[in-house]
């Protein structure tokens, strides 16, 4: 074996033990950055229970891929939840989702805090459904602006002054889906007898 064969060796021994001393201290500041991260993660909202079962990386998102809807919804939502106030939270990615069960809660929860992120998941969905001026979308100064003025249309008064109006559009979007229906049907049989 020539001189150049003992250099390749000895390069891969140095190579070997640098890269295992890099591995070693990433692991360990990993590890270090996931412990800081569970404890912030269990201190999001104090006083209130983080349902067990989330990863680093993808939050809770493995139980809300349960295949029964309604299994899911019980599991995140009800089973966790504080017997007193009826929330839970659990994560999404990197982002906390607050779970409210008690209508009477919400209001509370949404004068104590205004500012709401959108995990980036569901971002571009939800301004392809709701727009960018959305009031689910909105946060501070704005938010409480468009969330004053809306909350005028939705006082027990102006809710009954609406309620012929709302029974309309109920009206023709039902006659709308039974049309529907029957014009699908009708195509189908028709369909299925040729």
């Amino acid at each position: 074996m020539g001189l150049m064969g003992v250099l390749d060796e000895d390069w891969v021994a140095v190579a070997v033990a640098i890269g295992g001393a890099v591995f070693v201290i990433g692991l360990s500041w990993m590890g270090a950055r996931h412990r800081s991260e569970t404890r912030k993660w269990k201190n999001v909202f104090r006083g209130i229970p983080l349902v067990p079962g989330g990863s680093r990386f993808l939050g809770h998102l493995t139980l809300l891929m349960e295949r029964d809807i309604d299994k899911r919804i019980h599991s995140m939502n009800v089973e966790y939840a504080d017997e007193r106030t009826g929330m839970c939270y659990f994560y999404v990615l990197g982002s906390p989702v607050l779970s409210i069960l008690r209508g009477s809660h919400t209001k509370e929860v949404l004068h104590a805090s205004h500012t709401r992120k959108t995990p980036s998941l569901f971002q571009k969905h939800l301004h392809m459904v709701t727009g960018p001026k959305a009031l689910t979308r909105l946060n501070g100064k704005e938010w409480k602006f468009y969330r004053s003025v809306v909350h005028r249309a939705f006082t027990p008064t102006a809710l009954v002054e609406a309620q012929p109006e709302i029974n309309k559009v109920c009206s023709l979007f039902t006659q709308s889906l039974v049309q529907q229906v029957l014009t699908s049907s009708s195509s189908n049989n028709s369909t299925a007898t040729t």
